[in-house]
């Protein structure tokens, strides 16, 4: 991707950010809920304490169900208005929220060279 065409997608993304927080709410979006959080838990199978990086976090909707679930969440997404909407809602200090763009192998490396259990992105990646 592009430097231009990433700052394009960042910016849209924080511009964003407030409805898709309101619309989803702390638990995330209906759809989040019942179909993606669940299906996604039983892949995982995490157990307590097992250290999970969420790529593209949004809210932070699922990393708070992962840490529900005894997990140690590093949850990231470059869009920086995401980020802070997401520490707003999370009180559990098992959440570590990074602004971090999962284009950008250099910070992904500097979170530690394998020193996540599991590593998972629910909405992150789009196409058409």
């Amino acid at each position: 991707m592009t430097n231009d065409i990433l700052r394009a997608t960042r910016d849209i993304w924080n511009q964003n950010a407030t409805f898709w927080d309101e619309r989803g709410g702390a638990d995330g979006l209906p759809m989040q809920r019942a179909l993606i959080a669940p299906i996604t838990e039983r892949l995982l199978d995490l157990k307590r304490d097992e250290r999970v990086l969420e790529i593209a976090c949004g809210n932070g909707a699922f990393a708070r169900r992962m840490a529900a679930l005894g997990a140690r969440v590093v949850a990231c997404d470059f869009a920086e208005e995401f980020i802070e909407r997401a520490k707003a809602r999370t009180t559990d200090d098992a959440i570590e929220f990074r602004v971090i763009d999962a284009t950008d192998e250099a910070a992904l490396l500097a979170l530690g060279a394998q020193s996540f259990d599991a590593a998972v992105c629910t909405m992150g990646l789009m196409g058409r």
